[in-house]
């Protein structure tokens, strides 16, 4: 019986290797497909921005991002072929008028990394404006980002089955909120095919190639049941919450 098997599979090869039918064998195969994602990076001539802005797009991503720096924005957009947007993340009206402006030019955005502000000076060393800067930079931006994006996704008659939103910090005085809010709408945005999760860090500058390629874990497509989480990096350190 497996004989006849094996025979009869055999001269059906033979039959169609004849006929100049691809069998399959020394083909090879080709890697899973990489689709061209829409990334928004905020904030992304900052110290770990710009690791983000370039890791995305080197893997081949359609990347915009938003500074208040104007004339480093300009010149990074230039250098890495990215497109940049002057806006100010502290600025809310600022800020949701920028991701509007891309949503419209693009018609959707696939992957949403909020940066946010560093600062990790203790309580005591930390004035009250500049923990309101911090909740701004790091909270409000994030709403705002995010709220519109997901009311963009809701007003579109086809849905998009793809969506990631991360949200960085280093460790500071708002990693509690910035959590909080993480795991929020990850439970809000779920009807939208829209992942939220964080990634925390100990020091952006010693970190921020990790934090990046953690960004790129996060957003491949088989990784979509990662929702509402928090990842650290920088060890032990990392857990050092002022």
């Amino acid at each position: 019986m497996a004989d006849n098997y094996l025979e009869k599979k055999y001269e059906e090869y033979q039959s169609r290797k004849k006929a100049g039918i691809k069998t399959g064998y020394g083909i090879k195969k080709k890697n899973t497909l990489h689709k061209t994602r829409r990334v928004f990076v905020t904030d992304g001539t900052g110290e770990l921005g710009k690791v983000i802005v370039k890791s995305f797009r080197m893997a081949g991503n359609r990347v915009a991002f938003c500074s208040t720096d104007e004339e480093a924005g300009q010149l990074m957009a230039e250098k890495t072929g990215t497109t940049f947007h002057h806006a100010n993340i502290n600025d809310k009206i600022s800020l949701d008028n920028c991701l509007r402006h891309i949503l419209e030019d693009w018609g959707d955005l696939d992957i949403l990394i909020n940066t946010g502000a560093c600062q990790t000076n203790p309580i005591t060393e930390t004035s009250m404006e500049d923990f309101e800067q911090l909740l701004s930079a790091n909270l409000l931006s994030a709403f705002v980002t995010s709220r519109r994006l997901a009311l963009h996704r809701r007003s579109q008659s086809e849905a998009n089955p793809y969506g990631r939103i991360i949200n960085l910090s280093e460790t500071n005085v708002t990693t509690g909120g910035i959590l909080s809010l993480t795991s929020t709408l990850a439970a809000s945005l779920a009807e939208w095919h829209i992942t939220v999760n964080s990634v925390t860090a100990a020091g952006i500058p010693e970190f921020a190639e990790d934090v990046a390629r953690m960004c790129l874990f996060l957003c491949q497509e088989q990784n979509e049941s990662i929702n509402g989480e928090n990842i650290t990096i920088g060890g032990g350190l990392s857990k050092r919450i002022y």
